[in-house]
């Protein structure tokens, strides 16, 4: 499989997950990619919630976790980030073709140790190294008449950490 540069809208999914913020990145590379960011930030103080764009395949959880050093800052997590295969046309984590991919390809390309990995027809689950050496954990559910992967869920694991360090993505849009 031939790795694909990230494109700005899953770059900032992906470093956003397991961290908090104002989410400013992540709203701004919505906008960008024609979703609204209305629903993305809730201001009662509740349990982690999803927000969907069920129109792209794209899921969120986040939660508000605390008002920060400055009144009216409010900072925000992302616990996990789901892609639904059939409706999802951005890129895919190591360039994944989610029509192609096998649960054990999967698991080959992404898992920080197979040998802790579950690979079976239906479904693979490991753990994998995101941005900043944070872990992820993994679920890819398969299915249908042609065994191709229908979801990708991408989670949070340990503890919170601010916004990345790394630079945006600079590649053609």
């Amino acid at each position: 499989m031939k790795p694909q540069p990230i494109a700005p809208l899953m770059d900032a999914v992906l470093r956003t997950l397991g961290r908090h913020s104002r989410q400013d990145y992540l709203r701004l590379a919505l906008r960008q990619a024609g979703l609204s960011d209305t629903q993305l930030l809730k201001i009662d103080h509740a349990p982690p919630y999803p927000v969907t764009w069920a129109e792209t395949g794209l899921g969120l959880v986040l939660q508000r976790l605390a008002w920060g050093d400055m009144p009216g800052a409010p900072t925000w997590g992302v616990h996990s980030v789901t892609l639904d295969a059939q409706r999802w046309k951005g890129t895919w984590p190591m360039g994944l073709d989610p029509e192609t991919v096998t649960a054990q390809e999967f698991v080959s390309l992404l898992a920080q140790d197979q040998s802790e990995a579950l690979c079976l027809p239906q479904m693979a689950c490991c753990t994998t190294r995101g941005f900043d050496e944070q872990t992820w954990a993994l679920v890819a559910v398969f299915g249908g008449a042609s065994g191709a992967l229908q979801n990708l869920t991408m989670s949070r694991v340990g503890e919170w950490v601010g916004l990345s360090m790394l630079p945006a993505w600079q590649g053609a849009g």
